[in-house]
């Protein structure tokens, strides 16, 4: 083989291989990439409530003194316990005397709740007899509430309840100051509401 047909046959190939990379690059720059397959999005499920409502009164400890019956109920329905709390029949009769609101706020979900706003109405007092202003201005000046956990601690925006748990043992109380100086000479009645607002954590 003389000078110029090997000068040729280098050339060839180096030709071939040029031609081998151009179809390289045009393959990729025109290529499919596919996916196929599944996958699971998992249920859910956002059930916070109150469960195990009790009341009762708690006398200051006077020989005289009363806490009264107390009558707390959920309401239901379908089965499932309720997001609904009504309170009644309460009496406070002597400074110190009290009535205890228990239940358990509960997560039956899968996701975790945080309490976001607790929203409160003023407690309103409607007095009865002719004097009712009067009356109604010594309950106003002396019966206060508490919303506490099992502890004692006040239940407070922010808290979390994780799935699956309950907060037992909460405890709204009405009490009589049992540093008052008057007492109503008619009965008052006492109003208020508490609503919680969960959200997802």
């Amino acid at each position: 083989m003389n000078h110029k047909t090997k000068k040729r046959g280098v050339f060839f190939v180096v030709a071939i291989a040029l031609v081998a990379i151009v179809g390289i690059a045009y393959a990729a720059l025109t290529q499919q990439l596919n996916i196929n397959g599944t996958g699971t999005l998992k249920g859910s499920d956002w059930n916070i409530h109150f469960a195990n409502v009790a009341a009762a009164g708690v006398p200051s400890g006077s020989s005289t003194a009363t806490g009264g019956t107390a009558v707390a109920t959920l309401t239901n329905t379908a089965g499932i316990e309720s997001t609904l709390i009504t309170i009644s029949g309460g009496t406070l009769a002597l400074p110190g005397d009290s009535i205890v609101y228990t239940f358990d706020i509960v997560n039956d979900g899968t996701i975790d709740a945080t309490l976001d706003t607790l929203v409160h109405d003023a407690l309103t007092f409607t007095g009865t007899g002719t004097n009712a202003a009067a009356v109604e201005a010594i309950a106003t000046q002396y019966v206060t509430w508490t919303l506490t956990d099992s502890s004692g601690a006040a239940i407070a925006p922010g808290s979390t309840l994780a799935a699956g748990t309950s907060l037992a043992g909460c405890k709204l109380t009405l009490t009589f100051d049992p540093n008052a100086t008057s007492t109503p000479t008619n009965d008052v009645t006492i109003d208020g509401s508490w609503t919680f607002n969960y959200i997802q954590s």
